[in-house]
């Protein structure tokens, strides 16, 4: 174990962790909702396999309001989660839901998910040399195969005003949700 006196964070004695910029099959290790007003999802990347293997990085992932130009970003940063599973998920927090459960459904969603990932460092302004994920894409790596310490996926609760609820209850519920589409 080392040990490392706090002090040193001023002192430029301890600096952030980054992979090289690259193309990566990783697993998803975490991901936490920050606070609703950033609309961020902080996310923990394992490294699967290559020189880099067994690594992590943290990258963050913006969650843009529908209608905004960030969306063509966030649709390249989530591609490789896409698809009917993630959709599903989404549905499950029903119509409209708010930013912090709509948040925490996406975090719980990714937690074990494998993907593609292509990182690069950001350059300049405070956040100079850390990892940034640019996109995704489905990744032909098996999270089992891949890495035998897998975190358990976290289910994703159907809300009370979910499109079930509404429908168990003679209630037909729009379609609609916080997330870009795909």
């Amino acid at each position: 174990m080392t040990t490392t006196s706090f002090s040193d964070v001023y002192s430029g004695g301890v600096a952030a962790v980054s992979i090289p910029e690259g193309v990566y099959d990783v697993r998803v290790s975490d991901a936490r909702p920050g606070k609703d007003e950033s609309r961020t999802i902080f996310i923990t990347l394992e490294v699967l396999n290559g020189p880099a293997a067994g690594k992590s990085t943290d990258v963050n992932l913006y969650v843009p309001e529908i209608g905004s130009r960030a969306v063509f970003y966030y649709q390249k940063k989530t591609a490789g989660f896409a698809g009917p599973e993630f959709k599903a998920a989404l549905d499950a927090l029903g119509p409209d839901p708010a930013i912090g459960d709509l948040l925490l459904g996406i975090a719980n969603f990714l937690i074990g998910r494998t993907v593609t990932a292509e990182i690069s460092l950001q350059k300049g302004g405070q956040y100079d040399g850390q990892n940034q994920l640019d996109n995704t894409k489905p990744s032909g790596v098996s999270p089992t195969a891949a890495s035998p310490q897998i975190t358990p996926e976290v289910p994703v609760p159907a809300p009370q005003n979910s499109p079930a609820v509404a429908e168990a209850n003679g209630a037909v519920a729009a379609q609609t949700t916080e997330v870009p589409p795909f």
